[in-house]
């Protein structure tokens, strides 16, 4: 699901997404559970409420799941390790964590 436009629930709909590029202080985790929160709704409902969001984005910034892998000056999640992450970037499936 992607955030297209502003509004109501009829700003998100289905779509797909690459894989996101990390750096050497990203994660990237294999999501298994996404949830929104207050933070999504009100970036959905209106532009500027939420700093540097860019569009598409994909809603539900609290995630779990499993650390596929980590950057080089990453030293406090070793790929393999499930955790819960506040998410910087989504694509649904993938999640690029500082």
């Amino acid at each position: 699901m992607a955030q297209t436009d502003f509004g109501g629930p009829e700003a998100v709909s289905p779509q797909g997404f690459p894989e996101p590029v990390r750096g050497p202080r990203d994660v990237l985790v294999e999501v298994v559970h996404r949830g929104p929160n207050r933070l999504d709704r009100l970036q959905r409902e209106a532009p500027g409420r939420v700093p540097g969001l860019r569009l598409p984005s994909v809603p539900g910034m609290d995630v779990a799941g499993t650390v596929v892998a980590a950057g080089t000056e990453v030293s406090r999640v070793l790929p393999g390790g499930q955790d819960v992450f506040a998410a910087r970037a989504t694509t649904g499936k993938v999640v690029i964590e500082p």
